[in-house]
């Protein structure tokens, strides 16, 4: 990790209401999971478009943007601590339908199938109720974005 101690990890994540349900005993061993905490430099690819791999991220201390390869000028999304990304390659084993490209030095949480095998399963069941909630609302604000169109 970017010169960063497991300490100061738990106290950035401790901070994400992403983990307003969990105690801070079951917080504190977030940082010793694997894949876990990984570290991006500013200017790296943490998802690229295409990938097939099955991982979530929850990005925990700096920015991100997203571009797609056929207008990879142009910034889709501006993601910030508590941004979760990568869900529908994650549940649907779909490629990658974004970059997601580090904006300066970043530290996101990777979540992928083995690090939720491995994990005790009151955890397992509030990150997947967790992300759960998130795909809801997303779906929700979708259809409010529908909805406001379908009306001009």
């Amino acid at each position: 990790m970017m010169g960063i101690t497991k300490e100061q990890v738990f106290e950035l994540l401790d901070k994400i209401s992403f983990f307003k349900a969990f105690t801070a005993e079951e917080i504190k061993i977030i940082p010793d999971l694997k894949p876990g905490v990984i570290s991006y430099v500013k200017g790296k690819h943490i998802v690229r478009q295409g990938d097939t791999d099955r991982a979530v991220y929850l990005l925990i201390k700096g920015k991100a943007k997203v571009t797609r390869k056929e207008k990879n000028s142009v910034i889709l999304n501006t993601l910030k601590p508590g941004d979760v990304f990568g869900e529908i390659a994650y549940f649907s084993q779909k490629p990658r339908s974004t970059n997601i490209i580090a904006l300066e030095d970043t530290i996101a949480l990777k979540m992928d199938w083995s690090l939720l095998d491995n994990m005790d399963g009151t955890i397992k069941n509030k990150i997947k109720d967790t992300l759960i909630d998130i795909l809801i609302q997303r779906i929700k604000d979708m259809n409010s974005v529908l909805i406001e169109y379908s009306r001009r």
